[in-house]
């Protein structure tokens, strides 16, 4: 059988996906490849609401997660140009910078040859993007066992 244009026809194709994404997220950290593993996880729910099998009580837990809503934000942070005023979130980007001269730099602000990091802050907490993905990555593999998606 012809699988179609995009060849995800179901829940566990687009979750396939979500998990590529997040390989090539954590091997390259980026605007872009964060970008397509948020999008792409967040939206593997309408892929399980589509199936029709799945109850409206299992679909509630996963929209009132934590971690489903940091996901939900920073999948909107990306599809949008603006976002409603009052989100619980904020994304932080930090370009990595390379080591320079200590004259160069603002203390507090800048760090020596620190890493590029992503980061979704919570209050005053900091959620590292490629932790909460792979919390998340382990949600939809319990969430599909739980629900016999195959």
């Amino acid at each position: 059988m012809d699988k179609g244009f995009f060849e995800i026809e179901s829940p566990r194709d687009l979750f396939d996906k979500a998990k590529r994404d997040y390989e090539k997220m954590k091997a390259d950290t980026s605007t872009d490849t964060v970008f397509n593993f948020f999008v792409t996880t967040y939206h593997v729910i309408d892929y399980v609401k589509a199936l029709g099998t799945i109850s409206d009580a299992a679909l509630e837990q996963l929209y009132a997660d934590a971690e489903f809503k940091m996901c939900l934000f920073l999948c909107n942070k990306g599809k949008h140009i603006r976002l409603r005023s009052g989100e619980p979130y904020e994304a932080k980007h930090r370009p990595e910078v390379p080591g320079g001269t200590l004259g160069s730099f603002v203390l507090g602000f800048h760090r020596l040859g620190g890493p590029e990091k992503f980061v979704l802050l919570d209050g005053a907490q900091e959620v590292d993007v490629i932790e909460l993905g792979a919390r998340l990555i382990n949600k939809w593999e319990v969430f599909f066992t739980i629900n016999g998606i195959l």
